[in-house]
């Protein structure tokens, strides 16, 4: 699995299928073949079954249950800077084997990175919960 580096809210809960953009690029076309044959199907509620917004204190509470609950495939860390407003800032990185220093790409997600934009650290926080999920559920998702 690729390492997912998910910022104190991180990513998008995908579960529809990709558009077919810039169809003539081969790299494009196998991006979009290779998520297709995840055989993932399309989310009908949020992987939580949230519904209402997150604290911060919520997304940090929330990630660092993510991580205990699942040691081997998610850290919860604390970035090496504070937000401007002096706050920590905290991630969970997701992989398999998630305590190996190896090398693997990085998919960097970031959500609320403008403290009034709750829907994107939700979509963030929610992507690494579907992540974890799915990577139980889903061979070809866990040996991403």
């Amino acid at each position: 699995m690729k390492k997912l580096l998910v910022a104190v809210a991180a990513g998008v809960a995908m579960g529809a299928g990709l558009p077919g953009v810039a169809a003539a690029d081969p790299t494009v076309d196998a991006a979009v073949t290779a998520f297709h044959n995840l055989g993932l199907s399309p989310l009908t509620a949020m992987p939580d079954n949230r519904q209402v917004y997150r604290t911060y204190d919520d997304y940090n509470t929330d990630m660092q249950a993510l991580a205990t609950a699942n040691p081997s495939l998610v850290a919860y860390k604390l970035a090496p800077n504070k937000s401007i407003e002096g706050r920590d800032v905290h991630y969970v990185e997701i992989t398999n084997n998630v305590t190996a220093n190896d090398g693997k790409p990085v998919d960097y997600v970031q959500g609320a990175i403008h403290g009034n934009e709750s829907a994107a650290a939700e979509d963030s926080m929610e992507f690494a919960i579907d992540i974890v999920n799915q990577s139980k559920v889903n061979p070809k998702v866990a040996a991403l």
